[in-house]
């Protein structure tokens, strides 16, 4: 699965500088004869209002919780203000969600929105936790009121594609993950979701995307393991060649298991081996011993190669480690106990092939 939605840019619209605001009258006082005292100290409020909301934005953009706390303690002194009210609940909503408080949050959210309907940000803090809460139908809605009101941000386009993806409607996910790209087109996140959705489509045309997302910098496990399965899928020698250089020093499970699988594939039985002792001395032997995966059958079937190839290293290995659980230490003695009886093939490596 995908991370769920954009990581940094879940909760905020888009960010701007914040701009530190003093208001002195005496800049202003030329104006003031046309403003009654009460309609200045009303309009100096409002501002406060509108510079605190952007302070607490910037404080959840940059991690300073400390700058968020003290900001939000101004706020609540002017929740006789419409906009402050629905603003602080909104923020309280964020903190319920980062504590996965999701229900607390939803209640918040809709409270905020009685009070300002047209708080897109609310709108679409509150369709992620419905699709969160697998509620797509709910999550989409959600996430075209706010587009509705902000219809340039790309975070909320890609948002309401990753629920039509998940909904399964995906000719409605590939037109709202187009269009966030078009808004912004250097967010490695998209060109992510542009492949999963193409994947089953186009094999080919998610390649070059997810080729693209890595060119934008992201290098998340999920989203390698991700461009690692559909490259050896399709048999892609260029985008495995990049991406088991990209991934030799991984310690993720799934990463490793496919690097054993593409090592044994094509007859690297040696860098095969390196990796499947990287995943016993990690204990992660069960997790494809007893899987229903296919992946995970293809690669148990594969390793018994090994019967050929460095029976005495699995010998070695049972004496060895003493951390193996019984299951794998029986998988191990079976192997040993093997003949063998396969012709091996080998191929140019994946890595640095013979030119």
């Amino acid at each position: 699965m995908l991370e769920i939605f954009i990581p940094v840019l879940l909760y905020l619209k888009e960010f701007s500088v914040s701009i530190d605001f003093k208001l002195k009258k005496e800049d202003l006082s030329p104006f003031q004869e046309f403003f009654s005292k009460e309609d200045w100290d009303k309009t100096e409020t409002k501002l406060l209002i509108r510079h605190t909301i952007s302070e607490i934005r910037a404080g959840f953009f940059s991690g300073d919780f400390k700058k968020v706390n003290e900001a939000m303690q101004i706020l609540e002194k002017y929740t006789d203000f419409p906009e402050a009210k629905a603003n602080l609940m909104y923020f309280q909503a964020i903190l319920e969600s980062r504590n996965h408080n999701h229900l607390m949050a939803m209640n918040l959210l809709q409270s905020a929105l009685q009070i300002d309907p047209a708080l897109d940000s609310a709108w679409n803090l509150l369709g992620y936790l419905f699709s969160l809460m697998g509620n797509q139908e709910e999550a989409i809605k959600s996430f075209l009121k706010a587009i509705e009101l902000e219809p340039f941000s790309p975070t909320y386009h890609y948002n309401l594609a990753y629920s039509y993806w998940l909904n399964q409607q995906m000719d409605k996910a590939l037109q709202s993950i187009d269009r966030c790209i078009e808004l912004r087109d250097n967010i490695g996140e998209s060109y992510y979701l542009k492949g999963m959705i193409l994947q089953n489509q186009n094999k080919e045309e998610a390649l070059k995307n997810f080729q693209i997302a890595l060119e934008r910098n992201l290098d998340t496990d999920v989203f390698l393991y991700h461009f690692l399965n559909l490259a050896y899928e399709v048999k892609n020698i260029k985008y495995l060649e990049v991406l088991m250089e990209k991934t030799k020093n991984s310690q993720n499970i799934d990463i490793l298991k496919m690097r054993l699988l593409i090592h044994l594939t094509f007859g690297e039985y040696n860098k095969a081996y390196s990796n499947f002792v990287s995943i016993l001395n990690y204990g992660l032997m069960e997790t494809f011993l007893d899987s229903q995966q296919e992946i995970d059958k293809e690669l148990v079937k594969k390793i018994h190669v090994f019967q050929c190839t460095h029976k005495k290293n699995i010998i070695q290995l049972i004496h060895k480690q003493k951390n193996l659980s019984e299951k794998s230490i029986d998988f191990l003695r079976k192997i040993a106990s093997e003949k063998c009886n396969r012709t091996l093939f080998s191929r140019d490596p994946i890595v640095n092939p013979v030119r």
